[in-house]
């Protein structure tokens, strides 16, 4: 006998373990294996029957609890969860009566009547129970004060707003604190297809419960994979009213092309737009209006948003609270989609749109797990796409620390491939603005030279703008003598748009250029090739390099506009060197707004149609940035690459041209016509998230976007 009990303990105790970690049907099989042994245990039974409901089999969750309520189990409880089972299962008469019988086993049981009121039976039940309306009036008199309450703290918000910040480490608090507000009201009907493949079913229920509660109105939904549990359930719910599940997918067919078939369902057929969930995720309530309403706006024919991971709720039905991980994204940058970084979980495109993209998708990238991408990069490319900033869509995942230490893991440097061009390599001109400094200025060539795989296939022109140091003048002499270099003299106020003007029209048989201050110091072996292989494409207009400070600190990741007090930014300023930075950006070749002059290449042909660096506006500041945007006018992207990386030692020849008083006057004037130029531009940079700060270090804190309102 005592051997029996200790195998039951041991099965229980497994069981308990199991259901604590988060493996319901595991943990279903341990309580079974207990209740085999011992038929008579109710506590078990109940039990059994969580687990059973949690991993997707309300039916027989249900004859579990009913033998635990024959054996004498707990009656309020016991029934509570019967009633949820019933509800789950489709029987909504039966789970009515679980409640109604939890209800008379404890009187007021608040998530009792709380279920009763969510199935539309409050009233009747209460009387049938013979508890009249007391219950009732006490939640209601109880959701009064909560929202008289929280009336109350929001009239206070927007004083608060003004001030407020958050790190963006406290994402969880964020999210509490600023909530997506309602889309506007665009109609067209809707289609979603979850992508549910082999996922947890309590992932995909929270998944169909949040489809479910979407404010959409003209909104249906169909379930590719899933359990047979789920499947069933799902069938079977009446609770469960937009979604249906597809077809069952037969051997060796491909996601892509049972989507298309489902696409000519009558469940889908009038459907205007349809969205893509290619896995669980728990959507807000607003999301499909938002992505409509933004792609009607935009008058683009797809669309795609923020999203983040969420901890889906505890196996007792308690609410889930904890979001983590987001992945807070600019437009859409081909360069990324290149790498294999998708757009995200969710996607909203118009019907015949979609159907020309599937349809346009090779058999092999069909039938491979690679297609998620494949689709995006063809929508990017061929049709357009916006993105909306708001983070519409959770996905179901774990403990926040271990997603948040998978976020920060090394991101290995992308870049094109460092082939050498199969033709004669086209030749570059360095030019190199200098002033004293003459030790910067050695190690600035010296590594230009030592880490290029072609030598002798750049020139460099190095621009002398006064240099008083003998040290200095005897070494630009010594320079010059040999021939390596040539050296400009520039005998004028330091304006270095105008040096690297004159230097670039001095010298014309290089049809690549390349701006180099002469504090840099290149890390990168090979960077000639990469730039080369970058400026071949047609599409580039501007490169710029990760620069890092002497301490390995970054330095610049690329620029963005509308933050700082100059109204632009470097990416990453002063965050550690090992930090890839939001989803990995600061480690991955992508488009940016603008990169900065201190390392900046570009095609002398593009340079000299836009007129070079405008000398007269942005002599000292901001000249990098302007010459950037007019690129950008021109349809040409600018890049910034990671794969090149160098020192940059911070304009310390600068440093000695203004005080303090002058600069801060120089300064303001830039900015003020950058203002005047570059405005709007400045106000709606696509590549930054206005979710990011509005002040200081891009990323090191969140505030409100100006577009979302607090909302209860």
């Amino acid at each position: 006998m005592t051997g029996k009990a200790d195998e039951i303990a041991r099965w229980v105790q497994r069981g308990d373990a199991l259901r604590d970690g988060g493996q319901p049907r595991q943990a279903a099989h341990a309580y079974k294996r207990a209740l085999e042994l011992d038929p008579a245990l109710a506590g078990i039974h109940v039990q059994h029957g969580n687990m059973l409901k949690d991993s997707g089999a309300p039916g027989e969750a249900v004859a579990a609890y009913e033998r635990a309520l024959a054996l004498g189990a707990d009656a309020a409880d016991t029934n509570l969860q019967l009633g949820r089972a019933c509800r789950l299962a489709g029987d909504r008469d039966g789970a009515m009566r679980a409640f109604t019988a939890a209800l008379r086993a404890k009187p007021g049981l608040a998530d009792a009547v709380n279920e009763l009121v969510s199935i539309g039976e409050a009233w009747s039940a209460q009387q049938a129970s013979g508890l009249g309306a007391s219950p009732l009036a006490a939640l209601v008199a109880s959701l009064d004060e909560a929202r008289a309450t929280l009336e109350r703290i929001e009239r206070q918000l927007p004083s608060v707003a003004a001030i407020a910040s958050l790190p963006a480490s406290e994402w969880n608090l964020w999210c509490r604190l600023w909530r997506v507000p309602p889309a506007p009201q665009v109609p067209g009907k809707a289609g979603l297809c979850l992508l549910a493949g082999d996922a947890p079913a309590d992932a995909i229920m929270e998944s169909i419960q949040s489809i479910e509660g979407q404010a959409h109105a003209d909104l249906v939904a169909m379930v590719f994979g899933g359990s047979a549990d789920v499947r069933a359930v799902i069938d079977r719910s009446a609770v469960i009213q937009r979604c249906r599940v597809a077809p069952d997918v037969p051997g060796g067919a491909s996601m892509p092309s049972e989507v298309r078939k489902a696409l000519e369902l009558p469940h889908f057929a009038d459907c205007q737009w349809i969205a893509i969930a290619n896995t669980p995720v728990v959507l807000e309530q607003s999301a499909v209006g938002w992505l409509i309403a933004r792609a009607v706006e935009d008058g683009q024919p797809a669309a795609f948003c923020d999203e983040d991971a969420i901890r889906l709720r505890d196996s007792d039905g308690g609410s889930a609270t904890t979001r983590f991980a987001p992945r807070l994204k600019g437009a859409a940058d081909p360069e990324l989609l290149d790498q294999g970084l998708d757009l995200g979980s969710v996607l909203l495109v118009e019907r015949a749109t979609l159907i020309a993209c599937l349809d346009g998708l090779s058999p092999d990238i069909a039938a491979s797990d690679g297609w998620w991408c494949a689709l995006h990069r063809k929508l990017v490319h061929d049709h357009g796409v916006t993105h909306v900033p708001h983070v519409l869509a959770s996905r179901p995942a774990g403990d926040p620390d271990d997603g948040a230490a998978r976020s920060r893991d090394s991101v290995p440097v992308q870049s094109v491939s460092r082939r050498s061009p199969s033709q004669r390599p086209d030749r570059i001109l360095a030019v190199i603005p200098t002033k004293d400094g003459v030790e910067l200025l050695k190690r600035c060539l010296d590594s230009l030279r030592d880490t290029a795989d072609l030598p002798g296939a750049f020139d460099i022109i190095v621009v002398d703008n006064r240099s008083r140091d003998l040290e200095t003048k005897h070494y630009l002499e010594g320079i010059a003598r040999r021939g390596s270099v040539r050296v400009l003299g520039y005998d004028r106020e330091f304006n270095w748009a105008a040096i690297n003007n004159s230097a670039a029209a001095t010298w014309r048989e290089q049809p690549l250029l390349l701006f180099v201050n002469n504090d840099i110091e290149m890390l990168t072996c090979g960077w000639d090739t990469i730039l080369r292989n970058h400026l071949a494409r047609p599409e580039v207009g501007g490169l710029g390099a990760r620069l890092v400070y002497p301490d390995g600190s970054l330095q610049h990741a690329g620029i963005v506009l509308g933050v700082g007090a100059g109204g632009t930014e470097h990416e990453g300023r002063n965050a550690a060197g090992s930090d890839p930075g939001p989803d990995g950006r600061w480690k991955l070749r992508r488009s940016v707004s603008a990169v900065t002059g201190a390392f900046l290449a570009c095609r002398r042909a593009d340079f000299e149609a836009i007129g070079g660096f405008d000398a007269e506006q942005f002599d000292v500041w901001f000249n990098d940035v302007d010459f950037c945007l007019r690129l950008r006018e021109r349809g040409l992207r600018i890049l910034y690459d990671p794969a090149i990386e160098a020192i940059h030692h911070e304009s310390k020849t600068l440093a000695s041209e203004f005080d303090d008083g002058r600069r801060s006057i120089h300064f303001k004037a830039a900015a003020g016509a950058m203002q005047a130029r570059w405005g709007r531009a400045m106000e709606h940079d696509p590549f930054y998230n206005p979710h990011y700060a509005q002040w200081g270090t891009p990323f090191s804190w969140l505030r409100p976007p100006a577009s979302s309102p607090v909302s209860s």
